[in-house]
């Protein structure tokens, strides 16, 4: 006997529906791969996707921001600090294109993110302080 679903069959009209995306995987090809044209933005203007990592890893909280007006693919790392979260934008994806332009992709992420969670955290894995607020006094 056949099983009823829950799901209704609608048919948009086109091969491609758009598509819900609940996270990727932390690597370059999983982000290459991501096509900005078949996300479902609704009415929003960017999407927050989570990439797959482990708990207790310093890649925690980590995140691709992708902008739907630009098509711009940006790591951004969620953090909580005294009870409110907070994001801080690490810079934009950039594909290896030879050894003269590594880009930005995810070996300098991983290289990053480990120094500001080096800097920035106690033993537990824990914000004590905000790497944005840092990263402005190091520039200055």
């Amino acid at each position: 006997m056949k099983q009823p679903t829950d799901k209704l069959m609608i048919n948009l009209g086109h091969n491609n529906p758009p598509v819900t995306i609940k996270s990727i995987e932390f690597t370059n090809s999983a982000i290459e791969k991501l096509k900005i044209d078949n996300l479902d933005f609704g009415n929003k203007k960017f999407l927050i996707i989570p990439f797959n990592v482990p708990r207790g890893s310093h890649l925690k909280g980590l995140s691709l921001t992708v902008v739907k007006a630009t098509k711009i693919k940006k790591f951004t790392l969620r953090f909580w600090l005294g009870g409110r979260s907070h994001e801080h934008n690490l810079g934009t994806y950039k594909p290896y294109r030879n050894p003269n332009d590594l880009g930005f992709t995810c070996v300098q992420v991983n290289k990053k993110q480990y120094d500001i969670y080096q800097e920035h955290t106690n033993d537990k894995g824990l914000y004590l302080t905000n790497p944005k607020v840092a990263d402005k006094i190091k520039h200055t």
